[in-house]
């Protein structure tokens, strides 16, 4: 067995494993003009050469005269298809000789790839120049029977009833890889956490987009959820305050080519204040100042907030600015 892309890469992917081999045929429906496969299910069906690890395995099946063999086959494309790549692109696959090296079959597999839905968008801001870490927690997921698949032992639902299982995160990035993404069960309440982190964030502005595909099983045959994680960048600013006690800095920001009528907001609340308090004319072709005035009210610690800059015109986001005190 070979293919045009390899045995194990490419959209297309030979399925070896009698466990997910019987999963995709209970859950998946087949393409249009492939009727379900009725022919039963052999355990054991190919040989794997340990001698040839990694990406260069083979998998090798016995095929008897006049004997037909269906070959069970996956397709998942992740890869992001450029604007010159839109539309359906084909992939070769070929059966070859175990012995002696022939092809004895020849097949084109024509793929017709859509576009996928983002069902929901999260966006996280950090510093400049620093490794941005998150976590998001998952909702308790309930029940499934037998029929949904998603319960039994292990909590995959291979066979019998039980809870859902935890959901795969696979992290899907075009370019350079950025994104690490862990998950783990909550031994306090058993929910789910995914944890992200960043690499190191360039300086603004700047922004870095991923995707995080979640899936109810271990095959990647049900998609629960897509999400577009966004890391934006941030200027730092630290300011050293004493309880009750107002510290004031200052933030620069450079014009543009024209000028602007620019307000700036905080989320940490009557503790910050602004000079001016109002909206102002951001100069263009020059450094503005505006003065910052933080007044630290509660328990002492470390404390962070959010500046943006914004321009009560057009509503655009001018410059901001992670205060940390």
């Amino acid at each position: 067995w070979s293919s045009a892309a390899g045995p194990e890469c490419g959209p297309v992917r030979l399925v070896t494993d009698f466990n997910e081999w019987a999963y995709l045929r209970r859950h998946v429906e087949p393409p249009p003009g492939f009727p379900p496969l009725a022919a039963a299910i052999e355990s054991d069906m190919f040989a794997i050469d340990p001698a040839r690890p990694g990406r260069s395995k083979t998998a090798q099946v016995m095929v008897g005269a006049h004997e037909t063999v269906p070959i069970p086959l996956a397709v998942l494309l992740l890869n992001k298809r450029t604007s010159g790549d839109e539309g359906d692109f084909a992939v070769e696959l070929r059966v070859s000789s175990a012995r002696h090296g022939l092809v004895v079959a020849l097949a084109t597999l024509v793929l017709h790839p859509r576009a996928p839905v983002v069902t929901r968008t999260l966006r996280f801001a950090a510093p400049e120049e620093t490794v941005a870490k998150r976590f998001v927690r998952l909702p308790k997921r309930g029940r499934s029977s037998a029929a949904g698949g998603l319960g039994g032992p292990g909590g995959w639902g291979l066979g019998g009833s039980g809870s859902a299982g935890p959901l795969v995160c696979v992290p899907v990035e075009f370019g350079e890889r950025r994104l690490l993404v862990e998950s783990r069960v909550s031994p306090v309440d058993g929910r789910q956490e995914i944890h992200l982190k960043h690499a190191r964030l360039p300086s603004f502005p700047s922004s870095s987009d991923s995707y995080l595909a979640l899936y109810e099983d271990p095959y990647r045959a049900k998609l629960h959820a897509l999400w577009h994680v966004v890391f934006t960048s941030r200027l730092r600013r630290a300011v050293h305050a004493t309880l009750g006690q107002a510290a004031e800095t200052e933030l620069s920001v450079r014009g543009d080519r024209f000028a602007r009528n620019v307000q700036a907001y905080s989320d940490a609340g009557f503790e910050v204040d602004f000079l001016p308090r109002q909206a102002f004319v951001l100069s263009p072709g020059c450094f503005n100042s505006l003065a910052l005035r933080w007044t630290p009210t509660g328990r002492p610690g470390h404390r962070r907030c959010a500046v943006h800059l914004v321009d009560v015109d057009t509503k655009q986001l001018v410059c901001a600015w992670t205060i940390d005190a």
